[in-house]
């Protein structure tokens, strides 16, 4: 998207092929985000155990905690890019700064009443936050209908809940095993709902959707 974007517009692009282009790129960031994000909200604290032993298992405790950034990281990949192309650099400006803000303003009080737990939540939450209204953003300056941006959104989102409800599940299964077995009995389950799940949903979806 970083290159794509103006040379479309350099090209003539239209502003529905536009944002076909974002569609695909916010569909293919989320495809890879959100499952990483599941699997370290679920799995983080056993593959601290398992890679780097008892020692480090506060770490684990912050993982979870961390996962919504990874959320955040698809939403937003090539969100500046495409506001600079479309001639709203300022936007993305503007959302920096008041990500900047709300971290600076944010993260004494947040250290001081819940410690590095908070902090974590804390950055997690407020990258969530700007990267949602630059979605939205962007939808508004694409005229992107509400319909096609939920079946870019919908497929991974709804592949990442059901293999992370499939790992849920398995947890009690899994309670016996040393940490590294069960995070791989943990993981292999999930990546495989995952891709099942998401490719009948890509299956099934519209081709002017996918």
């Amino acid at each position: 998207m970083r290159a794509l974007g103006p040379a479309y517009l350099q090209a003539g692009a239209t502003p529905d092929e536009l944002g076909d282009l974002y569609l695909d790129v916010v569909r293919g960031g989320l495809a890879a985000a959100l499952p990483a994000a599941v699997l370290l909200a679920v799995l983080g604290p056993v593959a601290v155990l398992a890679l780097l032993g008892p020692g480090w298992a506060p770490v684990g405790v912050l993982l979870p905690l961390l996962a919504p950034r990874l959320v955040a990281y698809g939403l937003g990949l090539s969100r500046g890019a495409l506001l600079t192309a479309l001639d709203r650099a300022y936007w993305q400006t503007g959302l920096l700064g008041v990500e900047l803000l709300l971290l600076v303003v944010g993260l004494a009080p947040a250290a001081w009443l819940g410690g590095l737990p908070a902090v974590a939540g804390l950055v997690s939450g407020v990258a969530l936050v700007t990267s949602l209204a630059g979605l939205v953003l962007a939808r508004r300056r694409l005229a992107l209908p509400a319909r096609r941006l939920l079946a870019a959104l919908g497929p991974p989102a709804a592949a990442a809940a059901a293999a992370g409800l499939v790992v849920l599940a398995t947890t009690p299964a899994r309670a016996a095993l040393d940490p590294l077995p069960a995070l791989i009995a943990g993981a292999l389950p999930f990546l495989g709902t995952y891709a099942l799940v998401l490719a009948l949903l890509w299956a099934r979806a519209a081709p002017a959707d996918r």
